[in-house]
C-alpha cells in the first residue's frame, strides 16, 4: 500500500472534500470555456444585429465591450477558487493548478482584447 492511498473509507472521504474545491473551480472554468465559444459565435453577430437595428458604431462598442468585462469578471471566480485550492497544502492540486491555467488565460485575454484597441488608436499610422 502506497501513501497516497487511504486505509480507511474515512480517509477516503476526508481526502475527497480536500479536492473539492479544486474540482469545483476546475469545473467552473470549463464551463467558462464553453461560454467562450458561445460568446464567440454571439459577438460574430450582434454587432451586425445591432447596426441594422439603428444603434451607432459607439454603442456597438459598448456592448462588445461590457461582454467582455463580464467575462473576466466571470473568470476571475474560477481564477480565485484555484488559487485558493492551490495556497491549501493537504489537498490534491492537480484540478486547482488546471483550473488556474484555463481561467488565467481566459483573463488575460479579455483584458488584452479590452485594451488592444484604445492602445492601437493611439498609434500614428502615417
Amino acid at each position: 500500500m502506497t501513501d497516497t492511498e487511504p486505509t480507511s473509507p474515512a480517509e477516503g472521504s476526508a481526502t475527497a472534500a480536500r479536492g473539492a474545491l479544486g474540482r469545483i473551480a476546475l469545473i467552473l472554468a470549463l464551463v467558462m470555456l464553453a461560454l467562450g465559444l458561445v460568446t464567440l459565435a454571439v459577438t460574430t453577430v450582434l454587432p451586425l444585429i445591432l447596426y441594422r437595428s439603428g444603434s451607432s458604431l459607439e454603442g456597438v462598442g459598448l456592448a462588445l465591450a461590457g461582454v467582455a468585462v463580464a467575462r473576466v469578471v466571470l473568470a476571475l471566480v474560477p481564477l480565485v477558487l484555484g488559487v485558493i485550492a492551490l495556497a491549501r497544502p493537504a489537498s490534491p492540486h492537480g484540478a486547482a493548478g488546471i483550473a488556474v491555467g484555463i481561467s488565467g488565460t481566459i483573463v488575460l485575454s479579455e483584458l488584452v482584447g479590452l485594451l488592444a484597441g484604445p492602445l492601437l488608436a493611439g498609434i500614428p499610422l502615417g
